[in-house]
């Protein structure tokens, strides 16, 4: 007698089937790290031959930009060492003109000859002109007198003398003028002196000049320059007063 078929329920069939499909599951998770485990080693294998790569054109790019950077610091050091050297001649060439002035005025009083010779030209101007003056009014006395006597064309030569007179007196202002203007360039000559000498002061006083050569001026290169001093002043010695002139005549 043969048994009858049982039947086979849902759930063990689900049952049955389940192993395989966990296999099947486990196998594609396999393949998966398997691929992610590739694409990771591949990734590396890029990484480090890209890091090997990249520095060589790194450094060489950064030593390009730093040697322009260099050649354009190094035109801009050359053009500034230009200007510094022209700074320092001109700086010399100054200190040159300053110590000649100096010299001049410590051994030939230059500034003080300078005021005393115009003080010569007011003494002297003033002189002339109240000479000038004196002998005007005699001429001017002389010429009314004259006008006063005469008469017809002779007066009238007598009148226009004095009228010229006149003029003369005029023009003899001249010499208050000149006195003026004269006192003006004495200051400005005073001022100059004032400003060399605080010059100096600034560049650290006389022993800062002490090795510099003095500018020659052109008529000191001339051998007889010395010979051409022009009128002597009352005070210089050696001079040939008016009396000694006189006196070779006598």
């Amino acid at each position: 007698m043969s048994l009858p078929l049982r039947r086979v329920f849902r759930i063990e069939e689900s049952g049955k089937a389940a192993p395989s499909a966990d296999r099947m599951a486990t196998m594609r998770h396999t393949e998966l790290l398997d691929k992610l485990e590739q694409l990771a080693e591949e990734f590396r294998n890029a990484k480090i031959t890209s890091a090997n790569e990249a520095p060589a054109q790194v450094i060489d790019q950064g030593a390009r930009e730093m040697i322009d950077f260099c050649k354009v610091e190094l035109d801009e050091a050359r053009r500034m060492k230009a200007e510094l050297t022209s700074i320092r001649e001109a700086i010399d060439l100054t200190k040159q003109e300053i110590a000649a002035l100096h010299v001049s005025n410590q051994t030939g009083g230059a500034m003080h000859r300078v005021s005393d010779e115009l003080d010569a030209i007011v003494d002297g101007t003033e002189s002339a002109t109240n000479t000038i003056l004196t002998a005007t009014e005699k001429i001017e006395t002389n010429a009314h007198n004259l006008a006063a006597k005469l008469k017809g064309d002779d007066q009238g030569m007598a009148l226009d003398i004095q009228e010229n007179i006149l003029r003369i007196f005029e023009a003899c202002n001249f010499q208050d003028l000149t006195g003026q203007r004269i006192q003006k360039i004495v200051n400005v000559l005073r001022f100059v002196d004032e400003r060399v000498t605080q010059m100096m002061d600034i560049w650290g006083g006389m022993e800062e000049f002490e090795q510099v050569k003095p500018a020659m001026r052109e008529e000191e290169l001339d051998e007889e320059a010395h010979l051409l001093n022009g009128p002597a002043l009352p005070d210089d010695g050696g001079r040939a007063s008016q009396d000694m002139i006189d006196a070779l005549f006598d």
